[in-house]
């Protein structure tokens, strides 16, 4: 555990947030259309309304307010592997992103109560969001195998 100011916490989750909307559509140009593909685009287009949300939290009064996060929030990013080319290491790639968010999310929302119940009730239901695209995620990845001979 590691103590970061409220704000920067947003700050870097809102990066990181950013950076996967860029990859989650680089890696659909990248796929043949199909499922795969629009799933990435339509997760794509959910993460801008988690970006206006994060905005909104941005504003609240006690940014500077200290809390305690994951050692997760130092490596806020997304690794600067390549975004797979084929619609399984795609599918797989953003599983384990919205994975990774779900963790973050859930945290933020804990560290955030004692600042704004409001926002941490935000940032829980932004959690189960990011939980919900990780379990798409593998429902296609379940479908691929399906399909496989």
């Amino acid at each position: 555990m590691g103590k970061i100011a409220y704000a920067e916490a947003l700050g870097r989750l809102q990066a990181r947030n950013e950076a996967l909307i860029g990859l989650y559509r680089e890696g659909a140009r990248r796929l043949p259309p199909g499922p795969a593909g629009n799933l990435a685009l339509s997760m794509a287009e959910q993460r801008r309304d988690l970006s206006k949300a994060l905005s909104s939290l941005a504003e609240l009064p006690g940014g500077r307010v200290e809390i305690e996060l994951d050692e997760s929030f130092a490596a806020a990013e997304p690794s600067g592997e390549p975004v797979p080319a084929d619609a399984a290491g795609l599918l797989s790639f953003i599983k384990k992103a919205e994975d990774a968010d779900f963790e973050r999310l859930s945290g933020l929302s804990g560290a955030s109560l004692p600042i704004s119940p409001a926002a941490a009730e935000l940032l829980a239901s932004e959690a189960g969001g990011a939980k919900k695209r990780a379990s798409w995620a593998q429902d296609h990845l379940d479908l691929l195998d399906l399909s496989k001979p």
